[in-house]
Formats: structure tokens, sequence, C-alpha cells
């Protein structure tokens, strides 16, 4: 979401339980800003009814009407739409159309009897979205807390500077602690995820200086969090990237995990790699991914 209080959330409804914390992460956020919160879903072809956790899909507009009103009573400014498109151009479209700073949606839904759509809808809109996205998730009360823990996984990249932007504009306004995290991968671990050769040799050293670049970096981030008043802790660890954020964010019982890697770019480019697309399917919490 961009820094400037008022802007808008979007929040994709299909009635699963993951849309359902979407909603609430909606509200929530929108409330710490100033922000309105539009209700988008999109009706499904005359004759497909969707199982999901709020049961068949005979009347759309009076669940997404009631999810408003829940929306309202939290004091949040809510609309709500539906319209038979397909998902991804509707949340797009109403995303650019209403100058959404945000689009939360669910990690997992319904897209057809039974079928889940991570890797369809969800991965689409994080592919194509000029906007950071969050996916929600929810598996039990734990994951529906308010966020007041981040955890902020960074490669110090452009687009983990985005992030970092993100997340010291919006950790004071969520009363927030950080832990920076930045995981040094294997040499072949690297070179798989960035679509390389594994490297044979290092005759300048230049691995080992991207490794003290990592111990350095970190506090440099401490000290800018310092400056915006957020407490903030920074580990560096060694392994596979998305393994390890997984662990941490388990660890330290992160409500929301934050980094690079949503935005424009062809399948599996730059703006949507490998990292943050496992790091999808390994993380039980909220992830937000800061556009390229």
């Amino acid at each position: 979401m961009s820094g400037g209080a008022g802007a808008g959330v979007l929040a994709a409804i299909d009635f699963s339980l993951h849309s359902a914390a979407a909603a609430e992460r909606a509200c929530e956020l929108a409330g710490v800003s100033n922000a309105s919160v539009r209700l988008v879903h999109a009706l499904d072809p005359p004759g497909e009814r969707a199982d999901g956790a709020f049961g068949l899909r005979e009347h759309p507009q009076r669940k997404l009407e009631a999810l408003r009103r829940q929306c309202a009573n939290r004091g949040a400014n809510a609309s709500a739409v539906c319209e038979p498109r397909e998902p991804v151009e509707l949340i797009l479209d109403h995303a650019v159309r209403h100058a959404a700073g945000l689009i939360v949606m669910g990690r997992h839904g319904y897209r057809g009897p039974g079928r889940i759509f991570l890797g369809s809808v969800a991965e689409r809109t994080i592919r194509s979205a000029p906007v950071p996205v969050m996916t929600a998730f929810d598996a039990g009360p734990e994951t529906r807390s308010k966020i007041r823990h981040i955890l902020f996984a960074t490669d110090f990249s452009e687009t983990s500077e985005r992030a970092l932007e993100w997340t010291l504009r919006w950790a004071p306004r969520l009363e927030a602690d950080v832990e920076v995290l930045h995981a040094v991968p294997p040499a072949k671990t690297a070179a798989a995820e960035a679509g390389l050769a594994p490297p044979r040799e290092d005759p300048d050293g230049r691995r080992g200086a991207l490794r003290n670049r990592g111990v350095d970096r970190p506090q440099s981030i401490l000290a800018r969090m310092s400056r915006a008043d957020v407490p903030a802790s920074a580990d560096l660890v060694h392994g596979p990237a998305s393994i390890e954020i997984a662990k941490r964010a388990a660890e330290i019982r992160a409500d929301l995990v934050v980094m690079g890697g949503g935005g424009r770019s062809g399948p599996g480019g730059p703006g949507f790699g490998s990292v943050a697309a496992r790091v999808l399917r390994q993380v039980r919490t909220s992830v937000l991914l800061v556009p390229g």
C-alpha cells in the first residue's frame, strides 16, 4: 500500500475462510490509515456453483453485503460489488479504477466445485498487480490476531528496498515490531533460485564479499527502523531463503511476512520469483509481496 493515508484497500472475496481473513486484514489496515475498503467478488458463470466455507454461492450479493456491514461495524468506509467477470481481470480493473494502494486476498480459495486456486487467481494477481498484494491465511485464531509482529525478509535488492519502505511506513501505524531476516543461501541453491548454473569457482572472493555485505546491511536497516520509532531486531541465517523465512515466521509467530516479489513480470521472472512462490506455499500466516 502506498504511504499516503486514505489510499483504498481492495479485498478480493470468494467466501472461503481465507478470503474472510482477507476482509479482516483489509479492515484492519484501512482503520489505521483512514482508507476505504472495496470488497469485490467475481460471480460464477450461470449454472456453476462452488463450495466454500460460507456454503453454496446461491446469494453472493447478499453474502457480500453482510461482509460489507461487518466491515462497516468495525469503522471501515466499505463498499461492495459483484460482477460476472474473470476474477483477476475484475480485481485488477477495480484496483486501478478506484486507486487502491493495496490488494488483499485469500491465500487459497475456491473457483468451481472444490478447486483450489493458489497458482491461478492469487498468483496471477500477484504477477500482474502494480501495487502490493497481501495474501491472508486462516489457520485458526492465532492467524486472525492483529498485526503486531512483522517479519521483514530481505535480499537487499531494489524490490526489497521498496518492501522496506512499506514496512517503515506501516509498522508504526500498526504498532508492530519488526524482525529483519536475511538468509544467505548455499551457492548452488542461490544459483538455482536465480535460474543460473551453479558457480564452480570464486577466484575474486565475490561470494564472500556478498556474505560480508549481508552482515553489514541489516545494521543500517535497524538504524532506519530506530529513526522511525519501530522496535526491531535483525538476524543473518544460512540456508535456502524460503525455508528459513518459513521457519523464522513460525518461531516468532509472525502475523505478517513482508518481502519483495510481487509485480509485473513474466512467469518466473523477477517480479514473482521462485523464493516468493515457495514462501507463499510454506508460510502459515499473511504474506505481503511488494512489486518491483
